[in-house]
């Protein structure tokens, strides 16, 4: 078998469903896009995911043991889509194809739309128990903006209460930076009196807002240097992982991989044609996975060979401060 877990055993679907986004964060990938990079281009705030489009990706494969969808991509804030919460009825509703009832996770800086949107998408929430949106929340309104800017705070605060009163489920997520670690022993009591469910704290190699530095332990040798070092791969643990779709349906096997320099670096270094690595509305994913292409892909991860999986996966590397608190 090319891949190693079939589609029928995947528990975890990670899912870029739009290119657009309305904030600027200065460690985001969407800051160092190169348009026209040839062998993978990505042009960015040009293309949604419609509902069709999403349902000829997903709806010829068994997704039997999956429990949770992310709307989580590189280049996306997932709340401009125009038919997100269409797409979420889609996966609600679709018991034969979704048996074990998915949790859809939506991941969102909630600086846009407006509260009806929200409000909307809190109603499905709660009768359908199945939808979560993490508010992506570095700080106050003092300090929120330092980082995620061009989200306003007071839009922001009208968006989450309108989703949280209409009984959507909410999680505050905080990415610790120099400008905001004094005020996290705030956020919980503040987090629980506007009714999010839990906190989730990020320590990040992000530790300025204009510039991304690695930790000490966390050396990132040069593809030269990486040769012969076999990262510490956990794409196969169900547990922790599962495929990646980016916005124009490249399947690959971790988020990592679907940034432009991961891509780039895989067309360039893979044997085959990386079409079969493409969702077209006919194909399946499953049909992927066992593709040539799919099985040269998994070979050049165990060997070391794409620069991405050592700078991420190698031991050592990975970011070891991020927990989560009930509140």
């Amino acid at each position: 078998m090319p891949w190693n877990i079939p589609v029928k055993e995947q528990v975890k679907l990670q899912m870029e469903i739009t290119n657009y986004c309305n904030a600027a964060c200065p460690a985001c990938g969407r800051e160092v896009v190169q348009e026209n990079k040839k062998p993978y281009n990505i042009k960015l705030n040009s293309k949604y995911v419609d509902l069709q489009t999403f349902k000829s990706w997903l709806d010829k494969d068994n997704w039997i043991n999956l429990r949770r969808i992310l709307f989580c991509g590189n280049y996306d804030e997932p709340a401009t889509n125009p038919e997100l919460i269409a797409i979420c009825h889609w996966i609600i509703s679709n018991k034969k194809l979704f048996p074990r009832n998915p949790e859809i996770s939506i991941s969102t800086n909630g600086g846009v739309r407006n509260t009806k949107f929200w409000k909307e998408l809190g109603e499905l929430s709660k009768l359908s128990n199945q939808i979560r949106v993490n508010f992506a929340i570095d700080g106050f309104e003092d300090t929120n903006h330092l980082y995620r800017k061009n989200v306003d705070w007071k839009k922001l605060q009208q968006n989450w209460r309108s989703y949280i009163k209409a009984g959507g489920i909410a999680w505050w997520q905080w990415v610790m930076f120099e400008h905001n670690e004094h005020q996290k022993h705030l956020v919980e009591q503040y987090a629980k009196q506007e009714g999010f469910r839990r906190v989730k704290f990020i320590g990040s190699w992000r530790t300025s807002i204009d510039s991304v530095i690695h930790t000490k332990d966390a050396k990132v040798e040069t593809l030269e240097e990486s040769n012969s070092i076999t990262p510490d791969c956990y794409v196969n643990d169900l547990n922790s992982m599962g495929l990646y779709i980016d916005n124009n349906g490249v399947v690959v096997p971790c988020c990592w991989q679907g940034v432009q320099n991961g891509l780039s670096d895989v067309y360039k270094k893979n044997d085959g044609d990386f079409t079969q690595g493409i969702l077209n509305g006919k194909n399946s994913i499953q049909e992927i996975l066992d593709s040539l292409w799919m099985e040269n892909f998994k070979k050049n991860m165990e060997q070391g060979i794409f620069a991405k999986c050592v700078q991420k996966c190698k031991k050592n590397i990975r970011n070891t401060y991020r927990y989560e608190k009930l509140i």
